[in-house]
């Protein structure tokens, strides 16, 4: 299975409208069902490293405003923090990579690309963020604007991967869903912050779970559990 990491690739692809009315997870007919969810509940994930408020629009992490602070001050805010792997700290002609410890452990960690622009920080990406869950963010940002979701059916596994998008804040939560569907306690898989979208890639949203609602006009793709 892909999984979305720094873009929609993987989701966008799958947009096209269905010739015919698609099966969902609530169709009996439907016998596949997901893996089990990983439990991460032994870990704290450290949501105190991102920032909310009227000098931060598109969230600040670790004290980077994307739009704002140089790629200087940003080079410098990462080399001077404890939740920083200092060994993978490196800077390219289009950004700074980074390992950043989501958790006071260190035990979990996630890989962070800073992309730059003009000498500035343009946005920020993240890919694997165990233990953050779904409503660490909408405990911060509030309900998003939209969102895309996928289903994919291999032999008896479904996987049904997810995007949530706040349009005014141009942050962007990738997940992967149940049976029921999204779920506040979903595990996030990635975070962008400040990557524009088109808007109208995204179902609005109305709550969790409506796979009814999020699946209109979208196909199920199956797939042989022997390639």
């Amino acid at each position: 299975m892909k999984r979305a990491a720094f873009l929609l690739l993987v989701f966008l692809a799958c947009c096209t409208p269905a010739p015919a009315p698609t099966p969902t997870p609530a169709d009996p007919s439907l016998t596949s069902h997901s893996l089990p969810t990983p439990d991460w509940s032994g870990y704290r994930p450290s949501i105190e490293a991102f920032q909310r408020s009227p000098d931060c629009p598109h969230l600040c992490w670790l004290g980077i405003n994307p739009g704002t602070t140089t790629a200087a001050d940003a080079y410098k805010f990462l080399l001077a923090s404890d939740q920083i792997d200092r060994k993978t700290l490196q800077a390219t002609e289009t950004g700074i990579l980074a390992t950043w410890f989501t958790e006071k452990t260190r035990r979990l960690n996630s890989a962070v690309y800073i992309y730059l622009e003009k000498d500035r920080v343009k946005s920020i990406s993240f890919d694997r963020f165990a233990p953050f869950k779904i409503e660490d963010f909408t405990n911060l940002l509030g309900d998003p604007y939209g969102i895309n979701i996928d289903m994919e059916v291999t032999g008896d596994v479904m996987y049904m991967p997810y995007q949530l998008y706040y349009s005014s804040q141009v942050v962007l939560l990738g997940s992967e869903a149940a049976d029921t569907g999204p779920h506040a306690q979903d595990g996030l898989f990635s975070l962008s912050l400040n990557i524009q979208y088109d808007e109208k890639l995204f179902h609005p949203w109305v709550g969790y779970g409506h796979l009814k609602e999020y699946f209109a006009g979208k196909q199920v793709h199956q797939h042989s559990a022997n390639p």
